[in-house]
């Protein structure tokens, strides 16, 4: 009896003794976002130093991005896609629709593609679209506005909107309107829908409908974004506001910000109540009323970007004799080691290793 007691207060012991030893901590904090400036161990709270399909919740610290992670099938072979969206209407249908160059295809099983329509340009002015009531719009500045819902017109998958005016490079949906930016007579210029009416047809878009974001001020409209009460108009050195629900309480466009432009329509993007995008600054974002800069934590992303770095920076040899002899162009050559002076180089030797380097010619 005393042996048995004996063992359990030993094995009590040795227990308590290992739960005092381990070491647990729980990071869940991510709100700040990625840090690729430092290293893992310098980080501060809040950052993370890797994020893949990750969306960051300041609640939750993190989850996975949801919506369509892979499909197998492609529609088109030789062609490369442009974009992509996603449309469910209000009777429960799902689209996934994609822009592969000069056509547009559509897929509910993520298996088989259904083409749209082929033909449109797309060189010049990427495909853009936007969803407005329950249905699918599509604009490039070139071709006729047209529309998408999975019903027919006239014994094909789109319908047209044939007018001239509304032909813009850029489309929003905002305040129960269809907006249009950027024409091919004045690229400051928006155009919109009357009130209440069905935006499929010419009727809707009366030639009053218009406003100007920045008349004559040498710069060009790069996109249009929904934001709040606010449309926002993205210039490549401005920001512009028209703010209010209607013809008849918003006014003229306002100039929000003069610091920061936009790049790119498509690198606007909504987080957490904010709009993102990228400037000719940096990252901006846009809280409804001014402009904050929030890439200094992946500043040397942007610096470094195209650059070849660390051990993609130079070739390490463990000989000496690689190359006691020949004569080198473009690059720096070491005790040890052999650097490009232009990290864009590309070289080649007849010889092989490790006497790749005994003689001969360096060149691009």
């Amino acid at each position: 009896m005393k042996q048995i007691i004996l063992l359990l207060f030993i094995f009590a012991n040795t227990l308590v003794y290992s739960q005092e030893e381990l070491f647990s901590h729980n990071q869940r904090d991510f709100s700040k976002g990625l840090d690729t400036k430092h290293s893992e161990n310098l980080i501060g709270d809040g950052y993370c130093t890797t994020a893949d399909n990750i969306l960051f919740d300041e609640g939750n610290g993190f989850k996975t991005r949801g919506g369509i992670t892979a499909i197998s099938s492609y529609p088109v072979a030789g062609k490369t896609c442009q974009a992509l969206w996603s449309l469910e209407r209000s009777n429960g249908e799902k689209y996934f629709i994609g822009s592969f160059e000069d056509a547009l295809y559509y897929t509910i099983t993520k298996t088989e593609w259904v083409l749209i329509r082929s033909g449109l340009s797309w060189r010049l002015n990427p495909l853009q679209a936007t969803v407005y009531n329950d249905k699918m719009f599509f604009t490039n500045g070139i071709d006729y506005v047209f529309y998408f819902d999975g019903n027919t017109y006239n014994d094909k998958l789109y319908g047209e909107i044939e007018l001239d005016t509304i032909r813009g490079k850029y489309i929003c949906s905002h305040n129960n309107k269809l907006f249009f930016g950027n024409f091919y007579d004045n690229a400051s210029k928006i155009r919109y829908n009357s009130d209440g009416s069905d935006p499929t047809l010419v009727a809707s878009y009366p030639e009053a409908n218009y406003e100007f974001m920045g008349y004559e001020d040498g710069d060009i409209l790069m996109g249009l974004h929904s934001s709040r009460n606010a449309l926002i108009g993205t210039k490549k050195y401005s920001l512009w506001g028209l703010f209010g629900h209607n013809y008849t309480d918003w006014g003229a466009p306002q100039r929000i910000n003069n610091d920061y432009g936009v790049f790119s329509a498509q690198t606007l993007q909504d987080d957490k109540g904010m709009v993102n995008f990228l400037s000719n600054k940096g990252v901006i974002a846009f809280n409804g009323s001014s402009c904050q800069k929030i890439d200094m934590a992946v500043e040397d992303e942007f610096l470094d970007c195209e650059n070849l770095k660390g051990e993609y920076y130079y070739w390490q040899n463990t000989n000496s004799v690689d190359w006691n002899a020949g004569t080198s162009t473009g690059v720096k050559l070491g005790s040890q080691e052999i650097y490009l002076t232009d990290m864009k180089k590309v070289w080649s030797s007849s010889s092989t290793y490790p006497t790749a380097f005994s003689s001969g010619t360096f060149s691009s």
